[in-house]
């Protein structure tokens, strides 16, 4: 009897118990639940990775409900993916928060029923937290939900209602040690908040700011962001310089700040400009990146080839 063995014994048994969740389900009214705090259930002695593996398959066999969800909700549930899945709801949120309290990834890319996520205050452990497509998420939430995640480090946003109100809060929550991650893909309404974000979380490691409208006042002091020729100890002390990713898709920043960010980040991997008004002054500082840099996009720019490849 192989370990390979035990492990596929495992799956089986949780895609067995998935497949007829409806019988486990039946006696656990969904207003009974609410009202519990506490729920004693035939599987609160299953291991973590157990758990995982059938809310998984509760997501894929589309039998994800609050009293589904409520046999596996404990203290011992680390991770938790509803993408796209239509029956996560506001309510579902609360939830989540009453019963999951110790979850370190939450995952709700394209529950588009959700706008409101207060109640994940009370996840104070979120490592991971997925927001992507919830076009209803906005401020009134993520103000309120961010000083409590001390150890964030990913954060995606993408396609949201926020602004530049909740990157203010951001800004100044307990989580700009620990932020590495950091995607506003298509947030329109995110411009200037991105300067005290630029400053606080020194950790980014991967920062998405495509389609919104962040400018030239985005990453530099008001007296440099006209500045091309900017030499590397102006940077000092001003914002991150670990950045591996950068995507700045369609976003109107100046030469100074391209220039600016390229210095503070020598070790960028990935940089994305298409569509950005990038004139050819800043092609050689793109060329000293040649060491590191694996990706370059800069479709629709004024960039000279010419230039860069020199």
């Amino acid at each position: 009897f192989c370990v390979m063995e035990a492990i596929s014994l495992q799956l089986q048994c949780a895609r067995s118990i998935a497949r007829s969740i409806d019988i486990w389900a039946d006696d656990y009214d969904s207003k009974t639940l609410s009202l519990c705090k506490y729920i004693l259930t035939p599987f609160d002695d299953v291991p973590a990775h157990i758990r995982k593996e059938i809310m998984k398959m509760l997501v894929e066999y589309k039998k994800i409900t609050f009293s589904s969800f409520a046999l596996f909700a404990n203290d011992s549930l680390y991770e938790l993916d509803l993408s796209y899945c239509s029956q996560v709801n506001d309510q579902f949120i609360q939830h989540i928060g009453r019963h999951a309290n110790n979850l370190s990834v939450l995952k709700l890319k394209k529950c588009t029923r959700v706008s409101k996520v207060k109640p994940l205050v009370s996840c104070s452990q979120l490592r991971i937290l997925d927001l992507t497509c919830c076009r209803d998420v906005g401020d009134s939430c993520l103000t309120v939900i961010l000083p409590s995640l001390p150890v964030l480090s990913t954060l995606k946003l993408s396609c949201t209602g926020v602004s530049d109100v909740t990157l203010n809060a951001l800004a100044s929550s307990p989580c700009v040690t620990s932020l590495e991650h950091l995607s506003l893909y298509n947030c329109p309404r995110v411009s200037e908040g991105m300067k005290p974000v630029m400053m606080a979380c020194t950790r980014l490691v991967s920062l998405n700011l495509g389609l919104t409208n962040v400018s030239y006042n985005a990453f530099l002091p008001e007296e440099w962001r006209d500045i091309v020729q900017m030499e590397p100890e102006y940077c000092e002390g001003y914002g991150t310089r670990s950045l591996r990713k950068l995507d700045l898709t369609m976003c109107a920043i100046s030469d100074g700040s391209l220039h600016y960010l390229l210095l503070r980040n020598p070790n960028l991997a990935i940089l994305r400009l298409g569509g950005s008004p990038i004139s050819a002054q800043v092609a050689p500082h793109v060329s000293r990146l040649s060491d590191t840099l694996g990706e370059l996009v800069i479709s629709t720019t004024e960039f000279d080839s010419k230039a860069l490849s020199q």
